[in-house]
Formats: C-alpha cells, structure tokens, sequence
C-alpha cells in the first residue's frame, strides 16, 4: 500500500467524528510499521483525545518506534483540552509523519511540522490534501473569517414554489429527498428557519432515523429568525426536551415582556443589530453564531430568509430539491434579488445534478451576489 492508500485510510476514519467533534475539526490517523497498520484512531467528540493521541494510547512502544503515522491534518504543539500531539508522536519514537493538510488555526499553522522536523522526523505534506480540506471546510472557513459554512436547502416545484398559495407546503419533495435533509441536519451545528416557517408549518427540527424514529441526541440547535418576536409560545420547537438548544435571534424592536416569557420556558434569545429593513442584520447573525461555536449552518426556509441569505453573498452551498409538480400561484422559493440582467445572476464555481427518488437535487458551490457578479 502507498501513503495515499493509506491516508485514505485516514480520512474514512476522519469521517466517524461527524458534527459531535465541532467547533474542533475532524482528524483520522493511522500508524503503520513495515507495512502493516499496527493503530489507528478518530476524533471522536469535542473535548476528547485527538486522533493521533488515540491512536498511540496504549500502543506498545516496540511497535510504535520507527513507525509512520498517517494524520489527515496537521498536529497540534499547542495545550488546549488535550495535550498537543506532537508531544505524543515523539514520545512514541514515531520515524515519519504524512500530513493531509496544514491546520489554519493560528495557534497550529505550521508550528505543528516545524516541531517535528526540528525533532529530526522526516514530514511529508500534502498527500491527498483537497479531500483532506474538504473534510473541515467548515472548519476552516470559520477559523478563516469568523463565520460559519453557510448550506442553504430548498425544496420546491417545477416552477420554483416552495409552498401553494394557502402556504401549504407539505409535501412537495419525495421520501427519499426528506430523508437526505435529516442526513443533512445531522451533519450540522445548527439548523435555521424564518418566523413564518414556524407559523406555517410548525417545525420541530429534530433529526430523524431513515425509519422516522427521531434521534434527538444529535439533533442540531434550531435556530429561528424572528425580529420582532412574534414566534407562537406554543410552537412545538419552543417545548422539545433540549429547549436551550433552541435559539430565537431578534433585534431590539422585540417585546422585552416577550422575550422573558420565551426565556422562561429555557430558549435562548439572542438581541441582535438589524437592518436597514428591521430585520435581523446577517452579518451580526453570522458572527453570533461564530461566537458560540457554530462552524456549519443548514438555512431551511422560507422564501424571505433565502433571499436575505443570498443577498448578502454569505452562502456558501445550496441545495435545491425539484419535485416534478407544478403550482402555478403560490409562494416563490426566491424574492428579489436584485437581478435586472441575466449578466447579473448569480452563478455558481461548481454544481452538479443528482437524481434522488423522483425528485431532482441540485447542488452548487459558492454561489455569488449580485455585487461579487459584477467585479
């Protein structure tokens, strides 16, 4: 087997961690010795060890000495919950270590390598590093600029309606397309929905299993955008059995009587700037997020917060469900967005089609503003 086979390895390994390891990164490493994997680990969950240091943990040191350790990216040199790997490589007498990519983080960035070159231990970098970056790219986006990754997910009809004149929206995507969102979910730190979503479909936000059994211990946080708190007391998402899981983000227009009512009840409100238009200001909604350690955002509805969303050039990923039915009059998945020239669309660095069930999904990387359009 080659390094690649190897740090391939790795990153299925990486894969295990999911959303329970965030805001940390998802890290697999493997150690191997003439030619045979002797250990290997993940990080499993925020606050516990590193992939390195489980790996190594308990291995005999007869078969650790001389090895080569596989890690998807960079060990850390710095304290934090754990102790820095690179301690635990060279205790171990580790010979060569194979690096995915370098960590962004600046308390990482390369001091990691430099550490273990000093030490005298051959380093390669690098191998497999796009998938490897692609692992963490919400990870890295956040330590880049203070704000999550931001997924927007849309299902509607033929004609690009998300619900029927009477806001009646259940269900137009398929089976299959509803289980994938749930998969979705799950890989999230958060999940968020304007007011009128709420009103309208009365949402619990949880994530279910493909059998429909909810699974709420990994269920994201819910967020809710609602700026002048007019959110239903009742509303199932205000009463699950993790309410401070749920987040209600406002401005200082809201009811302050409200407000505690809805604190009472154990949610979290969030007092936010607003915008020119009174709404919840989404660059102030994305360094709160940021703030409280979201690094991936799933952006689920309605039409009002699409937009906004994809006016402010924030979005990083959507995801669009197209189910082969037609309303003809009712609520359009998109407002205005400023367009007035098809040169002006917003248009997308990569996407591709995937057939799911009887629906069709689209998903597009990057899509830009109308103001990135024009540079």
């Amino acid at each position: 087997m080659t390094d690649s086979d190897y740090m391939g390895r790795a990153i299925r390994l990486a894969m295990k961690g999911t959303v329970n390891v965030s805001p940390n990164p998802r890290v697999g490493c493997v150690v191997v010795r003439e030619g045979k994997i002797v250990a290997e680990g993940h990080h499993a969950y925020f606050g516990g060890p590193h992939a390195e240091q489980t790996a190594l943990n308990g291995l005999d040191k007869r078969l650790s000495r001389n090895a080569t350790l596989y890690a998807t990216l960079e060990p850390c040199d710095h304290t934090g919950k754990t102790p820095p790997c690179t301690q635990a490589i060279l205790h171990a007498g580790i010979r060569r270590v194979v690096i995915g990519c370098q960590d962004p983080n600046p308390l990482v960035n390369g001091r990691g390598i430099r550490r273990l070159r000093g030490a005298g231990i051959e380093v390669l970098t690098g191998v497999r590093e796009e998938e490897c970056r692609r692992l963490n790219e919400a990870f890295f986006k956040t330590v880049r600029t203070q704000k999550p990754f931001i997924t927007v997910k849309i299902a509607q009809t033929l004609d690009g309606k998300i619900a029927t004149l009477t806001g009646d929206s259940k269900w137009i995507s398929g089976e299959e397309s509803r289980r994938f969102v749930h998969g979705l979910r799950k890989e999230h730190d958060a999940v968020l929905i304007g007011m009128r979503t709420v009103i309208r479909d009365d949402p619990e936000l949880t994530v279910r299993s493909a059998s429909g059994k909810r699974i709420n211990r990994i269920s994201p946080r819910r967020i809710v955008l609602d700026s002048r708190l007019r959110i239903p007391l009742k509303a199932r998402l205000l009463h699950c059995t993790d309410p401070d899981r749920t987040i209600v983000a406002t401005t200082v227009r809201a009811s302050a009587a409200k407000k505690a009512r809805l604190e009472k009840l154990g949610v979290r409100v969030w007092t936010l700037r607003h915008d020119r238009s009174g709404n919840v200001s989404i660059p102030a909604l994305l360094r709160e997020m940021a703030e409280n350690g979201m690094t991936s955002v799933l952006v689920e509805g309605g039409s009002r917060v699409f937009t906004a969303f994809l006016k402010s050039g924030e979005v990083d990923r959507l995801i669009i469900f197209t189910a082969p039915s037609i309303f003809g009059a009712g609520v359009p998945s998109l407002g205005d967005l400023g367009i007035r020239v098809p040169a002006d669309a917003c248009r997308f660095e990569t996407f591709n089609w995937k057939r799911v069930g009887p629906d069709m999904m689209f998903i597009g990387e990057k899509p830009c503003s109308q103001e990135s359009s024009k540079k």
